[in-house]
């Protein structure tokens, strides 16, 4: 079987294990959506085994469709899996309703469709799926109208393009249809100054929703199919572009060094680093940066949502979380603060991780062009750096605030973070199996 129909196979179970999941129990639910999400895995990781064996790019057409199985869905589609796996597995029993569930399940089977999309229409139908979800079911009204925004930026960038083909570098995308993309992905990222939904919904608590909504999931392959070979043609405007991204993303990541809200200060956090990830995956300069852009994509997938998980269960054990004081959690839960450190200083660059890779391929990348550039992207990533470890050390470090408390994860939730951490750590000590890095110039 190709690769293309087994992604088509393995999206399809996952829709109907969605399907099944939203009329199930809670814990009948759960059980379903492990085996969606296992099946989607087990397909992925197939499809990765075949592109090591030497399986190169495959397209096919259905119903005026283009599907195309690449180095990027090789790459990615695990990464989406296991995410989708671990937040089914780790998600708090008290927000793991049946519809969280069953969003989980189908924004994973929308990305995966997102990934083989082998034209424009294809895009922005996968797009418009998984955001779909979020939109009719986010409790944050800033968040639903970004999102709402954000789509309808999209089709008007549809309809403004030239054809619906994906743009040839050498052909590059008109001016209109561009910005609009862009401004598209922003909102759907959460990019400073566009970064108001993701905030709000973060502050409110750290729910089934958030999770979902921390996830890049949305707009990136808008960025990686569409935008990038689109912006060969305006070089310039790309480099003031990314100039001015990498400004936001270090003024992202020092306010949230200032904040005293748990949620804001990842809210924060996360816009710098999918700030970061848009200035690779639109950067027409540097094959190398690119690359970094979509290693850093897919260490994203792993590490943030690991970390949002375990602050979502140490505030489904302790309540709404201060920064303002240390809580000294780790004496209470040394599992979850192990893991949560883990998480952390993978998500901060820890080398031999998957994020140290990404982020020393998009550094090199910008170094080449631009020393400003550089100056701006490293200073980002160390602030971004410190504003996470520093969250860990508020949560789990100093004197315990809960005598004689024992709130140890569950093992259902440990494996899941595990198996995130796993991953992480797999591809940043064996890089070779990693199909982007192979098919790299």
């Amino acid at each position: 079987m190709s690769p293309v129909a087994l992604s088509l196979l393995s999206a399809l179970v996952v829709l109907i294990a969605a399907w099944r999941a939203r009329l199930s129990e809670p814990d009948e639910a759960r059980w379903v959506a492990l085996v969606g999400a296992v099946v989607a895995l087990l397909a992925s990781i197939a499809a990765l085994l075949w592109s090591l064996g030497g399986g190169q790019s495959v397209s096919a057409s259905l119903w005026g469709l283009t599907a195309t199985a690449d180095r990027l869905s090789y790459t990615l589609a695990p990464s989406v899996s296991l995410s989708a796996l671990a937040v089914i597995m780790a998600l708090p029993r008290r927000v793991a309703h049946s519809q969280a569930l069953s969003r989980a399940l189908t924004r994973l089977a929308t990305t995966l469709l997102g990934l083989i999309a082998g034209d424009l229409l294809t895009v922005a139908l996968a797009e418009t799926l998984s955001g779909l979800v979020p939109a009719l079911s986010v409790p944050s009204r800033p968040a639903r109208v970004a999102l709402w925004v954000s789509l309808g930026l999209m089709w008007l960038g549809v309809l403004a393009a030239p054809s619906l083909a994906l743009p040839a570098p050498e052909a590059g995308l008109g001016a209109l249809p561009l910005t609009l993309f862009l401004a598209a992905a922003a909102l759907r990222l959460g990019v400073p100054p566009l970064s108001t939904g993701l905030l709000d919904q973060l502050s409110r608590g750290l729910c089934a929703s958030s999770v979902l909504l921390a996830a890049p999931l949305g707009g990136v392959v808008l960025l990686a199919r569409v935008v990038h070979p689109g912006m060969h043609a305006h070089a310039e405007g790309a480099q003031l572009l990314t100039t001015a991204l990498l400004a936001l993303a270090l003024l992202a990541a020092l306010t949230g060094i200032t904040q005293r809200s748990l949620g804001r200060a990842l809210g924060c956090s996360l816009a710098a680093s999918h700030t970061l990830l848009m200035v690779g995956l639109i950067d027409p300069r540097s094959a190398a940066g690119f690359t970094g852009g979509e290693l850093l994509w897919s260490a994203m997938l792993l590490a943030e949502v690991g970390l949002v998980l375990v602050y979502a269960l140490v505030e489904a054990r302790v309540g709404a979380l201060s920064l303002h004081t240390r809580h000294g959690l780790s004496d209470h839960m040394p599992k979850l603060a192990r893991a949560g450190l883990l998480l952390s200083l993978s998500a901060a660059a820890l080398p031999g991780s998957l994020d140290f890779i990404a982020v020393e391929l998009l550094l090199s990348g910008e170094a080449t062009h631009s020393v400003l550039g550089a100056l701006l992207m490293s200073s980002a990533l160390s602030a971004l750096a410190f504003g996470i470890v520093r969250v860990h050390f508020r949560v789990f470090f100093g004197p315990p605030s809960l005598p004689n408390a024992r709130l140890e994860g569950l093992p259902r939730e440990l494996v899941g973070l595990s198996l995130l951490l796993a991953a992480l750590l797999a591809g940043g000590l064996a890089p070779s199996l990693l199909p982007l890095l192979r098919a790299a110039p």
